[in-house]
């Protein structure tokens, strides 16, 4: 409230009855002092003239309520006297400004929040400015306890640890507004309040966000919540199986499990099979401890049929997945059906034949497999006869006249024996000896790949060989067919004898024939004296002289004589005649080519020795005498400047003061290769200059 006071005077010879009266814009309230009337209502005073008077006047001062009225902003206020007389109206006008008034209001409620073990959320705050000026607000983050009072030892901050909850504030910024100016009054901004549990299954925080205006910051205001700790556990089973086709007994099939943890945390869960009596069943794991989502596949779960199981039994075998506490999450099962073994033991075989020539086959059979089968039998013999099958009771077959060839026994239950038996009659009256071939098939009716072939082969007499009508041998037709069976016997072995007789005979007579030829051969060459070999010769020294016919060391052996003008001018008839002399080189010209020999063969030495170093820097080992010597000194310019040589001839004939003789020029050619020698004879200009050698 705001008390004001403005004086009039009455400038006129008469009294007056002047009446005051306030206006004004805006939510704004005056009262008279005097009477607390509305300043809106007029107040009339009687002025005598001359009179000075006080209109007395309280301005309430609205509250600042969503940023309204602004700080800042002028609001305009007329006072206008009117006289009664006349009914002119003075005016004074007056302006009012606020000063600022700062606050901040929390917009958000108490919430009850839960999270995930370990994990975090965000929840959000928001705050408004309800000051009238534009200003910056803050918010900060403090523990509670349950009365809802700050724990002790901790005061607001931007972020906290407590009990291994983390709590921080975030996007602070937006409490600065655009440019960092502030928020402009009532308006508001969202802060981020950011809580991460801590891995743990249980628990919970009391969180209270505080804030205040960057003009009042003693004004604060709070708003809290709690956040939980939510447990949640699940686990999701899938399965597949190979189990769909039936299984034998004593074999297996697969199905592949995976499991998922569906829950909030990491947790254990374990696999419980339940089946029935015979079928058996095998886990890779039962235990499974597994982390949020995580999921663990190919747990394979391995079904066996325990036993000679009947066929088409169906068995089911029931996988369920829980939770160490036991509470149960899901459940798959896995249906199969027991397959039909089928399997037959041939367990006897009889035969027999009587005086009648009647052959005659018992045949034994058990049934091995898990269900009833039958057998489909059939008989077959290779020559005519008279033959037939005698089946076991309850069989059914065909023909009902004569004997039987086929038949069929159904529904054998597994482990019973049946006996069958098939017969031919051998046959007396065939022109020529022989074999009858007496074949019995037994096929089983639920697997038809499984077939037993028994063969009988029996011999049998032609009508002439039969005893009753064969005569007594003769010893002439004993013979006779003694001496065939020792041809039928040896009489390859001797077909090969005498072909490698005859082959041996040839191959002799055809080696003579070539030595013969050979001999001729020979004797139409010329002879040829054979070359005396080292050891000829040398044997000859070993023999006395009387044995050579030669002289030996130290015996005097005349030569025969001639004379001198005689041998002389028959050696000259002989040989040729002698060119003329040619005419001796000068001395300059020997002593040049002299040096340009000598100076080759120094290059050619040169090179050899930096052929031998650098074998010995790449392969060779040092000599041990050579640590001894002073290392070498290293120049370090480019260009080494070496004393200029001398060839040796040079040297001699400056020793003699320039005189010249004649020299016989004597070259000794060192052991080399042919490019050598032949580099050595090639004239090379001397240079007269000193000799660089470039180390680049």
């Amino acid at each position: 409230m705001i008390s004001l006071q403005f004086n009039i005077t009455n400038n006129a010879n008469i009294s007056d009855d002047v009446s005051f009266m306030l206006t004004w814009t805006g939510a704004w309230n005056a009262l008279w002092n005097t009477s607390q009337l509305p300043c809106t209502t007029p107040l009339t005073v009687t002025m005598s003239p001359g009179a000075l008077e006080w209109p007395h006047f309280d301005i309430h001062v609205p509250m600042v309520v969503n940023g309204s009225p602004l700080a800042g902003v002028r609001h305009a206020f007329t006072l206008s006297a009117t006289s009664s007389i006349d009914n002119v109206s003075v005016n004074y006008s007056f302006t009012l400004e606020l000063d600022a008034v700062h606050g901040v209001a929390i917009d958000s409620e108490y919430a009850r929040l839960n999270v995930d073990p370990g994990e975090k959320l965000r929840h959000p705050v928001t705050m408004r400015n309800i000051g009238n000026a534009r200003v910056g607000l803050a918010a900060r983050v403090v523990p509670l306890d349950a009365e809802g009072e700050v724990l002790l030892g901790f005061s607001p901050e931007l972020s906290f640890q407590h009990d291994g909850w983390l709590v921080g504030v975030f996007e602070v910024y937006h409490l600065s507004g655009v440019g960092a100016n502030g928020l402009q009054p009532n308006e508001s901004a969202t802060v981020q309040i950011e809580v991460q549990a801590p891995a743990q299954t249980s628990g919970g925080i009391h969180i209270g966000v505080i804030g205040w205006s960057g003009g009042a910051p003693l004004a604060t205001e709070m708003v809290d919540f709690n956040v939980d700790i939510e447990l949640r556990r699940g686990g999701l089973l899938e399965m597949e199986t190979n189990c769909r086709d039936d299984v034998l007994p004593n074999r297996t099939c697969n199905a592949e499990i995976s499991v998922t943890n569906t829950g909030n945390f990491a947790d254990s869960f374990e696999l419980v099979v339940e089946s029935n009596p015979w079928l058996r069943t095998y886990l890779s794991r039962s235990v499974l401890v597994l982390q949020e989502g995580e999921r663990q596949e190919s747990i394979i779960l391995t079904l066996q049929v325990d036993g000679m199981v009947a066929a088409f039994s169906h068995g089911t075998a029931t996988v369920t997945l829980r939770l160490q506490d036991g509470a149960e999450l899901g459940s798959q099962q896995v249906e199969m059906r027991v397959g039909a073994y089928v399997d037959w033991d041939l367990r006897a075989v009889e035969a027999s034949t009587d005086s009648r020539d009647n052959v005659s086959m018992a045949f034994t059979l058990r049934n091995l497999g898990n269900g009833d089968d039958g057998l489909q039998v059939s008989m077959h013999v290779d020559v005519n006869s008279v033959y037939g099958l005698i089946p076991p009771p309850g069989a059914t077959y065909g023909s009902s006249e004569g004997a039987p060839r086929y038949f069929e026994v159904q529904n054998v239950p597994p482990g019973v024996n049946f006996t069958f038996r098939a017969w031919m009659l051998l046959p007396t009256d065939m022109e020529a000896n022989g074999t009858a071939n007496m074949r019995v098939e037994m096929q089983s009716v639920l697997a038809p790949e499984i077939v037993f072939i028994n063969e009988t082969n029996t011999e049998f007499l032609a009508e002439q060989y039969r005893p009753e009508n064969v005569e007594e041998e003769s010893g002439w037709q004993r013979l006779e067919i003694v001496a065939s069976i020792i041809w039928n016997t040896f009489s390859g072995l001797a077909i090969i004898v005498i072909v490698c007789l005859v082959g041996a005979l040839g191959l002799h007579r055809a080696l003579i024939y070539r030595k013969q030829k050979d001999e001729e051969w020979l004797a139409k060459q010329p002879k040829v004296e054979e070359s005396e070999k080292p050891e000829d010769w040398l044997g000859k020294f070993a023999k006395g002289a009387s044995d050579t016919g030669q002289a030996v060391v130290g015996a005097v052996v005349e030569a025969p004589k001639v004379a001198a003008r005689v041998f002389t001018d028959l050696f000259t008839s002989k040989s040729k005649k002698r060119g003329e002399e040619r005419e001796r080189p000068s001395e300059d010209l020997l002593d040049a080519a002299n040096v340009v020999l000598e100076h080759h063969e120094g290059e050619r030495e040169l090179e050899r020795l930096d052929d031998i170093a650098g074998g010995l820097l790449d392969r060779g080992d040092p000599h041990p005498a050579n640590i001894a010597l002073p290392p070498s000194e290293q120049v370090a310019g480019r260009t080494v400047r070496k004393p200029k040589r001398v060839p040796a001839a040079k040297r001699k004939s400056a020793a003699k003061g320039k005189a010249t003789t004649a020299v016989a020029v004597g070259i000794e050619t060192p052991d080399l290769e042919p490019e050598d020698s032949q580099a050595a004879s090639t004239p090379v200009r001397k240079d007269e200059d000193d000799e660089l050698d470039l180390d680049l």
